[in-house]
């Protein structure tokens, strides 16, 4: 079989398979853990475990994987004609409409700034001696405006301990998750949760049904 290779730049391929009920890890650390809950609690492991069917549906050598990122692990996927297991339908369809539908799925609140339009991403600082901070409250929309006015609040606060290079804004996506892997488990997992919390009117306490239901949802 040739090897699929990956172009420079490609759209993530939406899944057209919806999962009709909660889907659940069998066994490992995860076992009795759902999909969709994961997708909060641990993208990382989602990924590692799509990633590994892919790798072996289609004999990718370990060069070939580094080369991988993961639109084209989501695009070669949507193309494997053979049987796919639930695990591998589940996998594709929770990966693709996370890392495709969140940033613009109904029920986001509206900016804090502008008051019309919907947050559209979230910001974090990318400080040279503390390392990354995400607050739940640095959400804003795309207008540039409303950035510029996001930074001189924080400015403001912080006494000017900052510059403008320092700033970094991130779509909301699951991939987001894990900015950071050295604190990726202690710090950024339960803030990412809340910040996805309040950007779409999530309680805090994400369970499997809500998981499911709000990427099942259009």
């Amino acid at each position: 079989m040739a090897k699929p290779k990956a172009s420079k730049k490609e759209k993530l391929v939406k899944s057209t398979y919806v999962p009709d009920k909660i889907c659940y890890i069998q066994s490992g650390k995860y076992a009795g853990k759902s999909i969709p809950e994961l997708m909060f609690a641990d993208y990382r492991f989602l990924q590692n475990e799509f990633k590994l069917i892919i790798n072996r549906l289609f004999n990718l050598s370990p060069n070939e994987q580094k080369k991988m990122r993961l639109d084209h692990y989501l695009k070669i996927s949507k193309s494997y004609t053979g049987n796919k297991s639930e695990l591998h339908k589940n996998l594709e369809f929770y990966i693709g409409r996370g890392e495709n539908n969140t940033p613009d799925k109904p029920g986001r609140i509206i900016c804090p700034y502008c008051h019309k339009r919907p947050v559209h991403c979230f910001a974090f600082i990318n400080h040279r001696s503390y390392g990354i901070y995400i607050n739940p409250d640095y959400i804003v929309c795309e207008d540039k405006a409303c950035k510029d006015r996001f930074k001189i609040d924080v400015f403001r606060y912080s006494q000017k301990c900052l510059d403008d290079r320092m700033f970094k804004f991130s779509m909301f996506a699951p991939s987001s998750i894990y900015l950071d892997d050295k604190n990726y488990f202690r710090d950024y997992v339960p803030k990412m949760t809340k910040l996805f919390a309040k950007v779409y009117n999530l309680p805090e306490q994400i369970t499997p049904q809500i998981a499911y239901n709000f990427f099942t949802s259009s």
